[in-house]
């Protein structure tokens, strides 16, 4: 799933998503604030399963017209957790 980091790349460019906007949230009393180009760098060194996993809900959320910014919080939280060991 190599052509995911090109893929990630193509679709945030033509969403016009920006990768300076943060994402701000409170868990159990700590407070993260954690970039949109941050979560992009951090999504390409997943393993390729989960790589394929969130490109197949990107698709999903764009033929819906959905806002990936919202899916993209939901991996921000999760890379958190997953990072810091706490509940985001």
């Amino acid at each position: 799933m190599s052509a995911f980091n090109g893929w990630i790349d193509t679709f945030i460019e033509e969403k016009g998503i920006d990768t300076a906007h943060n994402f701000e949230f409170d868990e159990a009393g700590t407070f993260h604030i954690v970039e949109t180009a941050t979560v992009i760098a951090w999504m390409k060194k997943l393993d390729d399963s989960t790589k394929a996993k969130i490109m197949h809900n990107f698709i999903k959320i764009d033929f819906f017209n959905g806002d990936p910014m919202h899916f993209m919080e939901f991996i921000a939280k999760g890379m958190v957790k997953a990072t810091y060991g706490v509940a985001a």
